[in-house]
């Protein structure tokens, strides 16, 4: 069986669902070779984005809710650690403090900012149900192979 960019793959492996790395990791040392697989890759995964797991899809099982409150924080942290940064950093000495905790905390602001939905995010009652069934249906179905 050949998958994109001429990688072959044996049957035998294919229908024991095991795909041997190694001889990927061989065929994809050819810089053409690679280059097609990883186009492949890229058109497969926005097909998956696009036809199986679209917004309302995403919304049913994917909460976003303290992503928004994480947006939220990171502006709100960044304009006040920024006011603090300018209001003190020509004051008194003692105030270095202070100067460097407004860095430290404009630092987790934009951290904040720049996480991914995926780490802030929660699964929904019905996202978690449909992960854990995926999983118990993958594991007994290998059981019963």
């Amino acid at each position: 069986m050949e998958f994109a960019g001429g990688i072959d793959i044996e049957q035998s492996s294919v229908e024991r669902e095991v795909i041997s790395m190694d001889r990927i990791s061989q065929e994809l040392s050819d810089p053409v070779t690679a280059h097609s697989f990883r186009n492949t890759y890229n058109t497969w995964k926005k097909d998956i984005y696009s036809e199986i797991l679209t917004d309302e899809v995403l919304n049913k099982i994917f909460d976003k809710k303290r992503a928004t409150y994480f947006k939220i924080f990171g502006v709100l942290g960044l304009i006040i650690a920024i006011t603090i940064f300018i209001s003190t950093i020509y004051q008194l000495p003692a105030t270095s403090i202070v100067v460097l905790s407004s860095v430290l905390f404009g630092l987790v602001a934009i951290v904040s900012l720049i996480l991914p939905q995926r780490v802030e995010g929660q699964w929904t009652t019905y996202g978690r149900n449909i992960i854990i069934n995926g999983i118990i249906l993958r594991s007994t179905s290998k059981i019963s192979a």
